[in-house]
């Protein structure tokens, strides 16, 4: 409880320490406050009979925080308000394990809808994340917080990266087991990141061995597609400000391309 309210009492510190400039004309409503979208689900969720692909449905894997495969890094998205007067923002983010509230960024707002955390070591940390936006007069509105917590990347073993299968060939794929992963999926995608196969390995290796999967999923015809392995972890709740949080755990590897001729 002691450390709720001290959690507590730093963000409301920050939240108003950080306020901008006094007010710089008549205009004195403050914009909507911003919806930050908590993570809805992962590519290859199975709802009902369907498979979930986030890149299809729009266009950008907006699944709300979540992992990237370009680094160890967390990305955060946002419904963007409706004001036409937003100017910048302030990003925000703290952890239960430390209990300091940083400003981590200040960005230009108007035509923005996410951002990428790239600061610091993130890996294994339950992350906290809120922003402070504010329009052209000065008045600032406080979104909600989301949460997440990034593993560490799955490593891929083989195939290397612009591999050239042959056509009757056997096609493995291996990367290293991780004991604080719960599930591995990998994932193969085409051009169009529309999802080829999926398979969700049910039992593990020995310690300290390494994963082999052999597709089994339908031909593949000449073109260039792409594979990965999402790593899912334990899923926490946390309560912060009265709030409920659900604290989803999970990382994914590097994209690597084959070359079907």
């Amino acid at each position: 409880m002691l450390k709720n309210i001290l959690l507590s009492g730093l963000i409301l510190f920050f939240i108003w320490a950080c306020a901008g400039e006094d007010s710089l004309g008549t205009d004195t409503t403050p914009p909507d406050n911003p919806n930050l979208v908590e993570h809805l689900g992962d590519t290859g969720d199975i709802f009902g009979i369907d498979t979930l692909n986030f890149y299809n449905i729009y266009g950008n894997e907006m699944n709300g925080i979540d992992a990237l495969p370009e680094g160890d890094w967390i990305r955060i998205q946002w419904e963007h308000p409706l004001d036409n007067d937003l100017d910048f923002a302030q990003i925000f983010r703290f952890s239960l394990q430390e209990n300091i509230v940083t400003k981590i960024d200040s960005i230009s707002f108007p035509h923005q809808d996410e951002y990428i955390d790239k600061y610091g070591s993130l890996i294994g940390k339950d992350w906290f994340y809120f922003i402070k936006i504010f329009d052209t007069s000065g008045n600032f509105a406080i979104s909600d917080s989301v949460c997440y917590n990034l593993l560490n990347k799955p490593v891929l073993i083989e195939p290397p990266d612009n591999n050239e299968p042959m056509p009757l060939d056997s096609l493995h794929f291996k990367w290293w087991d991780d004991q604080n992963v719960l599930t591995f999926r990998l994932l193969l995608f085409d051009s169009n990141y529309d999802i080829i196969w999926q398979y969700e390995p049910t039992g593990q290796p020995n310690a300290g061995s390494a994963y082999e999967i052999e597709y089994d999923g339908p031909s593949i015809q000449p073109q260039q597609i792409l594979w990965r392995v999402d790593a899912f972890g334990y899923t926490m709740t946390h309560e912060v400000e009265d709030k409920w949080h659900t604290v989803f755990s999970g990382s994914e590897s590097e994209e690597r391309r084959l070359n079907f001729r």
